[in-house]
Protein backbone atom coordinates (compact mmCIF):
# COMPACT_ATOMS: atom_id res chain seq x y z
CA UNK A 1 0.00 0.00 0.00
CA UNK A 2 1.42 3.36 -1.05
CA UNK A 3 1.66 6.09 1.61
CA UNK A 4 1.45 9.87 1.26
CA UNK A 5 4.80 11.64 1.25
CA UNK A 6 5.21 15.14 2.68
CA UNK A 7 2.69 17.64 4.01
CA UNK A 8 2.07 19.39 0.69
CA UNK A 9 -1.46 19.01 -0.67
CA UNK A 10 -1.25 20.93 -3.97
CA UNK A 11 1.17 20.98 -6.87
CA UNK A 12 2.14 24.57 -6.04
CA UNK A 13 3.05 23.48 -2.50
CA UNK A 14 5.03 20.56 -3.92
CA UNK A 15 6.97 22.91 -6.21
CA UNK A 16 7.75 25.28 -3.35
CA UNK A 17 8.85 22.38 -1.12
CA UNK A 18 11.25 21.11 -3.80
CA UNK A 19 12.60 24.36 -5.25
CA UNK A 20 11.86 27.14 -2.78
CA UNK A 21 9.80 28.95 -5.42
CA UNK A 22 6.08 29.12 -6.09
CA UNK A 23 4.86 27.77 -9.43
CA UNK A 24 4.36 31.32 -10.75
CA UNK A 25 7.92 32.31 -9.86
CA UNK A 26 9.58 29.06 -10.93
CA UNK A 27 10.35 30.03 -14.52
CA UNK A 28 11.24 33.69 -14.05
CA UNK A 29 14.62 34.35 -15.64
CA UNK A 30 17.23 35.08 -13.02
CA UNK A 31 20.89 36.01 -13.18
CA UNK A 32 23.28 33.66 -11.38
CA UNK A 33 26.83 34.88 -10.92
CA UNK A 34 29.95 32.77 -10.54
CA UNK A 35 32.91 34.08 -8.59
CA UNK A 36 35.78 33.34 -10.98
CA UNK A 37 34.07 33.19 -14.36
CA UNK A 38 35.35 36.60 -15.53
CA UNK A 39 38.90 35.75 -14.47
CA UNK A 40 38.72 32.51 -16.48
CA UNK A 41 37.41 34.35 -19.54
CA UNK A 42 40.21 36.92 -19.28
CA UNK A 43 42.88 34.22 -18.88
CA UNK A 44 41.63 32.34 -21.94
CA UNK A 45 41.60 35.48 -24.09
CA UNK A 46 45.13 36.32 -22.91
CA UNK A 47 46.41 32.95 -24.12
CA UNK A 48 44.46 33.16 -27.39
CA UNK A 49 45.92 36.60 -28.16
CA UNK A 50 49.40 35.34 -27.25
CA UNK A 51 48.89 32.40 -29.65
CA UNK A 52 49.72 29.95 -26.85
CA UNK A 53 48.72 26.34 -26.60
CA UNK A 54 45.40 25.74 -24.85
CA UNK A 55 44.85 22.17 -23.66
CA UNK A 56 41.46 21.10 -22.28
CA UNK A 57 41.29 17.82 -20.34
CA UNK A 58 37.72 16.55 -19.93
CA UNK A 59 36.10 13.26 -18.86
CA UNK A 60 34.73 10.30 -20.81
CA UNK A 61 31.14 10.32 -19.51
CA UNK A 62 28.20 12.29 -20.93
CA UNK A 63 29.04 15.33 -18.80
CA UNK A 64 32.68 15.28 -19.84
CA UNK A 65 31.90 14.65 -23.50
CA UNK A 66 29.39 17.52 -23.58
CA UNK A 67 31.88 19.79 -21.83
CA UNK A 68 34.52 18.91 -24.42
CA UNK A 69 32.15 19.58 -27.33
CA UNK A 70 31.33 23.00 -25.91
CA UNK A 71 34.96 23.91 -25.26
CA UNK A 72 36.04 22.93 -28.75
CA UNK A 73 33.22 24.96 -30.31
CA UNK A 74 33.68 27.98 -28.01
CA UNK A 75 37.47 28.32 -28.19
CA UNK A 76 37.53 27.73 -31.94
CA UNK A 77 34.93 30.47 -32.34
CA UNK A 78 37.04 32.80 -30.20
CA UNK A 79 40.09 32.25 -32.40
CA UNK A 80 42.21 29.68 -30.57
CA UNK A 81 44.71 28.28 -33.09
CA UNK A 82 46.68 25.87 -30.89
CA UNK A 83 43.77 24.08 -29.26
CA UNK A 84 43.76 20.49 -28.06
CA UNK A 85 40.59 19.16 -26.37
CA UNK A 86 41.20 15.72 -24.90
CA UNK A 87 38.57 13.19 -23.86
CA UNK A 88 40.50 10.47 -21.99
CA UNK A 89 40.37 6.76 -22.71
CA UNK A 90 38.31 5.09 -20.02
CA UNK A 91 40.44 1.99 -19.54
CA UNK A 92 43.91 3.22 -20.53
CA UNK A 93 43.77 6.65 -18.87
CA UNK A 94 41.13 6.24 -16.19
CA UNK A 95 39.27 9.08 -14.52
CA UNK A 96 40.99 12.40 -13.98
CA UNK A 97 44.15 13.96 -15.38
CA UNK A 98 47.26 11.86 -14.80
CA UNK A 99 51.00 12.57 -14.55
CA UNK A 100 51.58 10.67 -17.78
CA UNK A 101 49.46 13.24 -19.61
CA UNK A 102 50.84 16.25 -17.76
CA UNK A 103 54.39 15.17 -18.58
CA UNK A 104 53.65 15.81 -22.27
CA UNK A 105 53.28 19.51 -21.49
CA UNK A 106 56.93 19.72 -20.45
CA UNK A 107 58.11 19.44 -24.05
CA UNK A 108 55.63 22.04 -25.32
CA UNK A 109 55.92 25.79 -25.09
CA UNK A 110 54.12 27.30 -22.14
CA UNK A 111 50.36 27.61 -22.36
CA UNK A 112 47.07 27.11 -20.57
CA UNK A 113 45.76 23.82 -19.18
CA UNK A 114 42.04 23.61 -18.36
CA UNK A 115 40.55 20.63 -16.58
CA UNK A 116 36.77 20.30 -16.80
CA UNK A 117 34.63 17.79 -14.88
CA UNK A 118 37.82 16.69 -13.11
CA UNK A 119 40.95 18.15 -11.57
CA UNK A 120 39.90 19.19 -8.06
CA UNK A 121 41.68 16.13 -6.60
CA UNK A 122 44.73 16.27 -8.90
CA UNK A 123 47.13 17.81 -6.37
CA UNK A 124 50.40 16.44 -7.76
CA UNK A 125 49.39 16.67 -11.41
CA UNK A 126 48.50 20.36 -11.19
CA UNK A 127 51.69 21.05 -9.24
CA UNK A 128 53.69 19.43 -12.04
CA UNK A 129 51.93 21.41 -14.76
CA UNK A 130 52.63 24.65 -12.90
CA UNK A 131 56.29 23.67 -12.52
CA UNK A 132 56.53 23.37 -16.32
CA UNK A 133 55.42 26.98 -16.62
CA UNK A 134 51.82 26.33 -17.58
CA UNK A 135 48.86 28.25 -16.23
CA UNK A 136 46.12 25.97 -14.90
CA UNK A 137 42.37 26.48 -14.60
CA UNK A 138 40.18 23.89 -12.85
CA UNK A 139 36.47 23.81 -13.69
CA UNK A 140 35.02 20.95 -11.67
CA UNK A 141 31.98 20.13 -9.55
CA UNK A 142 33.33 17.32 -7.39
CA UNK A 143 34.55 17.52 -3.82
CA UNK A 144 38.25 17.90 -3.15
CA UNK A 145 40.52 15.22 -1.77
CA UNK A 146 40.17 14.51 1.93
CA UNK A 147 43.37 15.29 3.83
CA UNK A 148 44.29 14.87 7.47
CA UNK A 149 43.22 18.46 8.14
CA UNK A 150 40.20 18.64 5.85
CA UNK A 151 39.65 19.16 2.14
CA UNK A 152 42.79 19.78 0.07
CA UNK A 153 42.66 21.47 -3.35
CA UNK A 154 45.38 21.92 -5.99
CA UNK A 155 47.30 25.16 -6.35
CA UNK A 156 45.88 26.09 -9.72
CA UNK A 157 45.87 29.66 -11.01
CA UNK A 158 42.07 29.71 -10.94
CA UNK A 159 39.59 27.22 -9.49
CA UNK A 160 35.89 27.22 -10.33
CA UNK A 161 34.26 24.45 -8.32
CA UNK A 162 31.13 25.84 -6.64
CA UNK A 163 30.37 22.49 -5.02
CA UNK A 164 33.77 22.45 -3.29
CA UNK A 165 34.26 26.22 -2.88
CA UNK A 166 30.79 27.71 -2.60
CA UNK A 167 31.70 31.21 -1.43
CA UNK A 168 30.92 33.94 -3.96
CA UNK A 169 28.69 31.79 -6.16
CA UNK A 170 24.93 32.41 -6.45
CA UNK A 171 24.35 28.73 -7.34
CA UNK A 172 26.55 25.73 -6.61
CA UNK A 173 24.98 22.64 -8.17
CA UNK A 174 26.34 22.83 -11.72
CA UNK A 175 27.92 19.91 -13.56
CA UNK A 176 30.99 20.32 -15.76
CA UNK A 177 28.93 20.97 -18.89
CA UNK A 178 26.88 23.55 -17.00
CA UNK A 179 30.02 25.41 -15.91
CA UNK A 180 31.29 25.35 -19.49
CA UNK A 181 28.01 26.85 -20.66
CA UNK A 182 28.33 29.61 -18.03
CA UNK A 183 31.75 30.40 -19.48
CA UNK A 184 30.10 30.62 -22.89
CA UNK A 185 27.54 33.05 -21.47
CA UNK A 186 30.35 35.21 -20.16
CA UNK A 187 32.38 35.18 -23.38
CA UNK A 188 29.69 35.15 -26.07
CA UNK A 189 26.58 36.84 -24.76
CA UNK A 190 23.51 35.94 -26.81
CA UNK A 191 24.48 34.08 -29.98
CA UNK A 192 23.65 31.05 -32.11
CA UNK A 193 26.68 29.25 -30.71
CA UNK A 194 25.52 29.82 -27.13
CA UNK A 195 22.16 28.30 -28.06
CA UNK A 196 23.99 25.32 -29.51
CA UNK A 197 26.09 25.02 -26.37
CA UNK A 198 22.96 25.01 -24.21
CA UNK A 199 21.87 21.73 -25.80
CA UNK A 200 25.07 19.99 -24.68
CA UNK A 201 24.92 21.66 -21.27
CA UNK A 202 21.38 20.34 -20.85
CA UNK A 203 22.43 16.77 -21.63
CA UNK A 204 25.32 16.94 -19.17
CA UNK A 205 23.16 18.52 -16.46
CA UNK A 206 20.44 15.89 -16.66
CA UNK A 207 22.73 12.90 -17.11
CA UNK A 208 25.10 13.81 -14.30
CA UNK A 209 22.10 13.96 -11.94
CA UNK A 210 22.88 17.37 -10.48
CA UNK A 211 19.91 19.16 -8.96
CA UNK A 212 17.22 20.40 -11.33
CA UNK A 213 16.87 23.64 -9.41
CA UNK A 214 18.12 27.21 -9.74
CA UNK A 215 20.26 27.96 -12.78
CA UNK A 216 20.25 24.34 -13.91
CA UNK A 217 16.55 24.67 -14.78
CA UNK A 218 17.29 27.64 -17.02
CA UNK A 219 20.16 25.83 -18.72
CA UNK A 220 18.06 22.71 -19.40
CA UNK A 221 15.05 24.71 -20.62
CA UNK A 222 17.29 26.58 -23.07
CA UNK A 223 18.92 23.35 -24.19
CA UNK A 224 15.62 21.56 -24.79
CA UNK A 225 14.40 24.52 -26.84
CA UNK A 226 17.58 24.38 -28.93
CA UNK A 227 17.19 20.64 -29.52
CA UNK A 228 13.50 20.84 -30.37
CA UNK A 229 14.04 23.68 -32.86
CA UNK A 230 17.06 22.05 -34.53
CA UNK A 231 19.56 24.65 -33.29
CA UNK A 232 22.25 22.07 -32.58
CA UNK A 233 25.10 20.41 -34.45
CA UNK A 234 24.26 18.00 -37.22
CA UNK A 235 25.72 15.21 -35.11
CA UNK A 236 23.32 15.80 -32.23
CA UNK A 237 20.34 16.23 -34.55
CA UNK A 238 20.99 12.80 -36.08
CA UNK A 239 21.37 11.22 -32.64
CA UNK A 240 17.99 12.69 -31.69
CA UNK A 241 16.58 11.36 -34.99
CA UNK A 242 17.80 7.81 -34.36
CA UNK A 243 16.16 7.92 -30.93
CA UNK A 244 12.87 8.93 -32.61
CA UNK A 245 12.70 12.11 -30.51
CA UNK A 246 12.84 14.83 -33.16
CA UNK A 247 10.81 17.86 -32.11
CA UNK A 248 9.78 16.58 -28.68
CA UNK A 249 12.88 15.91 -26.57
CA UNK A 250 12.22 16.12 -22.81
CA UNK A 251 14.49 16.03 -19.78
CA UNK A 252 13.37 12.44 -19.24
CA UNK A 253 14.52 11.58 -22.78
CA UNK A 254 17.94 13.03 -22.03
CA UNK A 255 18.17 10.90 -18.88
CA UNK A 256 16.97 7.62 -20.35
CA UNK A 257 17.86 7.75 -24.05
CA UNK A 258 20.35 10.39 -25.23
CA UNK A 259 22.62 10.30 -22.16
CA UNK A 260 22.86 6.51 -21.94
CA UNK A 261 23.77 6.33 -25.63
CA UNK A 262 26.69 8.73 -25.11
CA UNK A 263 27.79 7.02 -21.91
CA UNK A 264 27.67 3.61 -23.58
CA UNK A 265 30.42 4.57 -26.00
CA UNK A 266 33.01 4.90 -23.23
CA UNK A 267 31.59 2.01 -21.22
CA UNK A 268 32.24 -0.38 -24.09
CA UNK A 269 35.22 1.13 -25.97
CA UNK A 270 38.43 2.59 -24.59
CA UNK A 271 38.29 5.63 -26.89
CA UNK A 272 34.50 5.69 -27.05
CA UNK A 273 34.20 9.06 -25.33
CA UNK A 274 36.46 10.71 -27.89
CA UNK A 275 34.52 9.06 -30.72
CA UNK A 276 31.24 10.36 -29.26
CA UNK A 277 32.70 13.87 -29.09
CA UNK A 278 33.69 13.75 -32.74
CA UNK A 279 30.27 12.41 -33.73
CA UNK A 280 28.51 15.28 -31.94
CA UNK A 281 30.75 17.86 -33.59
CA UNK A 282 30.39 16.34 -37.06
CA UNK A 283 28.53 18.39 -39.69
CA UNK A 284 28.69 15.93 -42.60
CA UNK A 285 25.15 14.53 -42.85
CA UNK A 286 26.09 11.10 -44.21
CA UNK A 287 28.80 10.58 -41.61
CA UNK A 288 26.48 11.82 -38.85
CA UNK A 289 23.77 9.32 -39.81
CA UNK A 290 26.28 6.46 -39.67
CA UNK A 291 27.75 7.64 -36.37
CA UNK A 292 24.31 7.98 -34.75
CA UNK A 293 23.35 4.47 -35.84
CA UNK A 294 26.60 3.11 -34.42
CA UNK A 295 26.11 4.89 -31.08
CA UNK A 296 22.61 3.44 -30.78
CA UNK A 297 23.92 -0.04 -31.64
CA UNK A 298 26.66 0.23 -29.00
CA UNK A 299 24.06 1.19 -26.38
CA UNK A 300 21.89 -1.81 -27.31
CA UNK A 301 24.93 -4.05 -26.87
CA UNK A 302 25.73 -2.36 -23.54
CA UNK A 303 22.23 -3.14 -22.26
CA UNK A 304 22.59 -6.81 -23.13
CA UNK A 305 25.98 -7.38 -21.51
CA UNK A 306 24.93 -5.44 -18.41
CA UNK A 307 21.87 -7.66 -18.03
CA UNK A 308 24.01 -10.78 -18.37
CA UNK A 309 26.52 -9.54 -15.76
CA UNK A 310 23.81 -8.76 -13.20
CA UNK A 311 22.24 -12.19 -13.62
CA UNK A 312 25.50 -13.75 -12.38
CA UNK A 313 25.67 -11.71 -9.16
CA UNK A 314 25.01 -13.30 -5.75
CA UNK A 315 23.90 -10.84 -3.06
CA UNK A 316 24.48 -11.49 0.66
CA UNK A 317 21.17 -10.51 2.25
CA UNK A 318 22.71 -10.47 5.75
CA UNK A 319 25.25 -7.74 4.92
CA UNK A 320 24.29 -4.12 5.72
CA UNK A 321 25.88 -3.07 2.41
CA UNK A 322 26.52 -4.70 -0.92
CA UNK A 323 30.27 -5.17 -1.43
CA UNK A 324 30.52 -7.44 -4.43
CA UNK A 325 33.11 -8.52 -6.97
CA UNK A 326 31.61 -8.87 -10.44
CA UNK A 327 32.77 -10.35 -13.71
CA UNK A 328 32.29 -7.30 -15.89
CA UNK A 329 34.10 -4.57 -17.74
CA UNK A 330 35.12 -1.53 -15.70
CA UNK A 331 32.80 0.56 -17.83
CA UNK A 332 29.73 -1.35 -16.64
CA UNK A 333 30.41 -1.14 -12.91
CA UNK A 334 28.40 2.03 -12.34
CA UNK A 335 25.35 0.59 -14.08
CA UNK A 336 25.59 -2.68 -12.17
CA UNK A 337 25.99 -0.83 -8.87
CA UNK A 338 22.92 1.29 -9.61
CA UNK A 339 20.80 -1.73 -10.54
CA UNK A 340 21.86 -3.72 -7.47
CA UNK A 341 21.27 -0.75 -5.20
CA UNK A 342 17.81 -0.30 -6.64
CA UNK A 343 16.88 -3.97 -6.27
CA UNK A 344 18.28 -4.41 -2.75
CA UNK A 345 17.75 -0.97 -1.23
CA UNK A 346 21.27 -0.92 0.28
CA UNK A 347 24.44 1.14 -0.27
CA UNK A 348 26.27 -0.76 -3.00
CA UNK A 349 29.95 -1.14 -3.90
CA UNK A 350 30.84 -3.31 -6.87
CA UNK A 351 34.34 -3.92 -8.16
CA UNK A 352 36.21 -5.90 -10.78
CA UNK A 353 39.83 -6.99 -10.82
CA UNK A 354 41.93 -5.11 -13.35
CA UNK A 355 45.63 -5.64 -14.04
CA UNK A 356 48.40 -6.31 -11.52
CA UNK A 357 46.09 -7.06 -8.60
CA UNK A 358 44.37 -3.68 -8.72
CA UNK A 359 40.60 -3.60 -8.30
CA UNK A 360 38.43 -0.81 -9.66
CA UNK A 361 34.93 -0.17 -8.43
CA UNK A 362 31.83 1.98 -8.45
CA UNK A 363 29.45 2.82 -5.62
CA UNK A 364 25.86 4.02 -5.28
CA UNK A 365 23.94 5.16 -2.20
CA UNK A 366 20.38 4.21 -1.30
CA UNK A 367 19.87 7.72 0.09
CA UNK A 368 22.30 10.61 -0.43
CA UNK A 369 21.07 12.40 2.67
CA UNK A 370 21.23 9.32 4.89
CA UNK A 371 24.08 7.05 3.78
CA UNK A 372 26.77 9.20 2.19
CA UNK A 373 28.95 7.18 -0.19
CA UNK A 374 31.73 9.78 -0.23
CA UNK A 375 31.90 9.76 3.58
CA UNK A 376 32.00 5.97 3.58
CA UNK A 377 35.00 5.99 1.25
CA UNK A 378 36.62 8.79 3.27
CA UNK A 379 36.65 6.41 6.24
CA UNK A 380 39.02 4.03 4.45
CA UNK A 381 40.87 6.48 2.19
CA UNK A 382 44.31 5.36 3.42
CA UNK A 383 43.59 1.85 2.13
CA UNK A 384 42.46 3.06 -1.29
CA UNK A 385 44.65 3.79 -4.29
CA UNK A 386 42.23 6.49 -5.33
CA UNK A 387 38.60 7.55 -5.12
CA UNK A 388 36.27 10.42 -5.87
CA UNK A 389 32.64 11.36 -6.19
CA UNK A 390 29.82 12.69 -4.07
CA UNK A 391 27.14 11.61 -1.60
CA UNK A 392 25.19 9.51 -4.06
CA UNK A 393 27.82 8.00 -6.36
CA UNK A 394 31.57 7.49 -6.47
CA UNK A 395 34.40 5.55 -8.04
CA UNK A 396 37.31 3.91 -6.22
CA UNK A 397 40.31 1.62 -6.66
CA UNK A 398 42.36 -0.53 -4.28
CA UNK A 399 44.91 -3.31 -4.01
CA UNK A 400 43.13 -6.67 -3.98
CA UNK A 401 45.13 -7.72 -0.91
CA UNK A 402 43.17 -5.14 1.10
CA UNK A 403 39.72 -6.24 -0.01
CA UNK A 404 38.67 -7.67 3.37
CA UNK A 405 39.85 -4.68 5.42
CA UNK A 406 38.12 -2.26 3.06
CA UNK A 407 34.90 -4.24 3.25
CA UNK A 408 35.12 -4.23 7.04
CA UNK A 409 35.76 -0.49 7.14
CA UNK A 410 32.83 0.31 4.84
CA UNK A 411 30.54 -1.97 6.83
CA UNK A 412 31.43 -0.14 10.05
CA UNK A 413 29.80 3.04 8.75
CA UNK A 414 26.58 3.68 10.72
CA UNK A 415 24.14 2.63 8.03
CA UNK A 416 20.65 4.01 8.55
CA UNK A 417 17.87 1.93 6.96
CA UNK A 418 15.82 3.87 4.44
CA UNK A 419 12.05 3.23 4.66
CA UNK A 420 11.13 0.72 1.97
CA UNK A 421 7.42 1.48 1.68
CA UNK A 422 6.30 3.12 -1.55
CA UNK A 423 5.24 6.76 -1.51
CA UNK A 424 3.12 9.10 -3.61
CA UNK A 425 3.14 12.89 -3.59
CA UNK A 426 -0.26 14.18 -4.66
CA UNK A 427 -3.80 12.86 -5.03
CA UNK A 428 -6.27 13.75 -7.81
CA UNK A 429 -9.64 12.69 -9.15
CA UNK A 430 -9.49 11.18 -12.63
CA UNK A 431 -11.73 13.91 -14.11
CA UNK A 432 -9.32 16.63 -12.91
CA UNK A 433 -6.29 15.32 -14.83
CA UNK A 434 -6.44 17.72 -17.84
CA UNK A 435 -5.72 20.73 -15.62
CA UNK A 436 -3.07 18.70 -13.80
CA UNK A 437 -1.25 18.03 -17.10
CA UNK A 438 -1.29 21.77 -17.81
CA UNK A 439 0.19 22.55 -14.39
CA UNK A 440 2.87 19.88 -14.67
CA UNK A 441 3.84 21.05 -18.17
CA UNK A 442 4.38 24.56 -16.87
CA UNK A 443 6.88 23.24 -14.32
CA UNK A 444 9.09 21.28 -16.74
CA UNK A 445 11.90 20.36 -16.77
CA UNK A 446 11.85 17.84 -13.95
CA UNK A 447 14.99 16.08 -12.78
CA UNK A 448 17.15 15.19 -9.79
CA UNK A 449 15.92 17.05 -6.71
CA UNK A 450 12.78 18.18 -8.52
CA UNK A 451 11.30 14.93 -9.71
CA UNK A 452 7.99 14.63 -11.51
CA UNK A 453 5.52 13.91 -8.70
CA UNK A 454 4.18 10.43 -8.15
CA UNK A 455 0.40 10.83 -8.16
CA UNK A 456 -2.57 8.86 -6.88
CA UNK A 457 -5.53 8.99 -9.28
CA UNK A 458 -8.92 8.10 -7.80
CA UNK A 459 -11.06 6.29 -10.39
CA UNK A 460 -14.73 5.24 -10.24
CA UNK A 461 -15.55 3.59 -13.55
CA UNK A 462 -19.20 3.42 -14.67
CA UNK A 463 -18.87 2.42 -18.32
CA UNK A 464 -18.94 -1.32 -19.17
CA UNK A 465 -15.67 -1.27 -21.13
CA UNK A 466 -13.17 0.76 -19.16
CA UNK A 467 -10.05 -1.36 -19.59
CA UNK A 468 -8.39 -3.29 -22.42
CA UNK A 469 -5.61 -5.86 -22.59
CA UNK A 470 -2.47 -4.78 -24.46
CA UNK A 471 0.69 -6.44 -25.73
CA UNK A 472 1.37 -9.57 -27.74
CA UNK A 473 0.65 -11.75 -24.73
CA UNK A 474 -2.11 -9.50 -23.38
CA UNK A 475 -0.31 -8.97 -20.07
CA UNK A 476 -0.66 -5.18 -20.01
CA UNK A 477 -3.70 -2.99 -19.35
CA UNK A 478 -4.98 0.29 -20.73
CA UNK A 479 -7.56 2.09 -18.59
CA UNK A 480 -9.78 4.65 -20.36
CA UNK A 481 -9.99 7.69 -18.10
CA UNK A 482 -12.20 10.76 -18.69
CA UNK A 483 -11.27 13.40 -21.31
CA UNK A 484 -9.42 10.94 -23.57
CA UNK A 485 -6.63 10.22 -21.10
CA UNK A 486 -5.23 6.69 -20.94
CA UNK A 487 -3.52 4.93 -18.04
CA UNK A 488 -1.07 2.19 -18.99
CA UNK A 489 -0.26 -0.58 -16.49
CA UNK A 490 2.53 -2.81 -17.77
CA UNK A 491 2.44 -6.45 -16.65
CA UNK A 492 -0.50 -5.95 -14.28
CA UNK A 493 -3.35 -7.77 -16.03
CA UNK A 494 -2.94 -11.06 -14.17
CA UNK A 495 -3.12 -9.45 -10.74
CA UNK A 496 -6.02 -7.21 -11.79
CA UNK A 497 -7.95 -10.27 -12.96
CA UNK A 498 -7.27 -12.01 -9.63
CA UNK A 499 -8.75 -8.98 -7.89
CA UNK A 500 -11.91 -9.44 -10.05
CA UNK A 501 -11.36 -6.26 -12.09
CA UNK A 502 -12.66 -3.73 -9.54
CA UNK A 503 -14.16 -0.47 -10.86
CA UNK A 504 -13.30 1.63 -7.81
CA UNK A 505 -9.52 1.85 -7.82
CA UNK A 506 -6.59 4.15 -7.26
CA UNK A 507 -3.88 4.25 -9.92
CA UNK A 508 -0.43 5.17 -8.61
CA UNK A 509 2.01 6.48 -11.21
CA UNK A 510 3.35 9.43 -13.16
CA UNK A 511 1.98 11.68 -15.89
CA UNK A 512 3.50 11.19 -19.33
CA UNK A 513 3.03 12.31 -22.92
CA UNK A 514 2.85 9.53 -25.52
CA UNK A 515 4.21 10.75 -28.87
CA UNK A 516 3.18 9.01 -32.08
CA UNK A 517 3.67 10.34 -35.61
CA UNK A 518 4.19 13.87 -34.36
CA UNK A 519 1.09 13.87 -32.16
CA UNK A 520 1.06 13.68 -28.40
CA UNK A 521 -1.54 12.17 -26.11
CA UNK A 522 -1.72 12.43 -22.31
CA UNK A 523 -1.34 9.26 -20.31
CA UNK A 524 -0.59 7.95 -16.85
CA UNK A 525 2.18 5.38 -16.47
CA UNK A 526 0.89 3.14 -13.68
CA UNK A 527 3.15 1.70 -11.00
CA UNK A 528 0.46 0.15 -8.80
CA UNK A 529 -3.29 -0.54 -8.78
CA UNK A 530 -5.05 -0.35 -5.42
CA UNK A 531 -8.62 -1.34 -4.66
CA UNK A 532 -10.62 1.35 -2.86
Amino acid sequence: MYKKRGEYTSFDEYVKFKTGYSLNDLNLNKTFKLRNIQRIADAIMHHIHADNYIVVYADYDADGIDSAVQFESLLTELGAKKLFVYVPRRFSDGYGIKQSFVSRLKSMSKGLLITVDNGISAIDEIKAARSYGWDVIIMDHHLGAEGDNGIVVPRANIILDPECIAEGNDFTKYCGAGLTYKLGEEMLGTSDLLSQMSAFAAIGTVCDAVEMTGDNRQIVKSGLTAMNTGKTTMGLRKLIDVADLTGHVTSSDLAFQIGPMLNAMARVYDQGGASAKQALLCNDEELCIKAAAQIKSVNDYRKQITKEAIEKVNVDATDAINFIQVDASEGLLGLIAAKLQESTGKPTFVYAEAANGVCKGSARSDSEGTNNIKEMLDSCRKSLLGYGGHAGAAGFSFDKALVDSIHKSLSSYPIKPVPSHELYDLEYKAQDLPSVFTEFDSAEPFGHGFESPTIKVICHFNQPEYWHALGKDGSHIRFDLPNGISAIAFGMKEQYMKDKTPKDIALIGELNWNWYKGQKKPQVLVQEIEKL
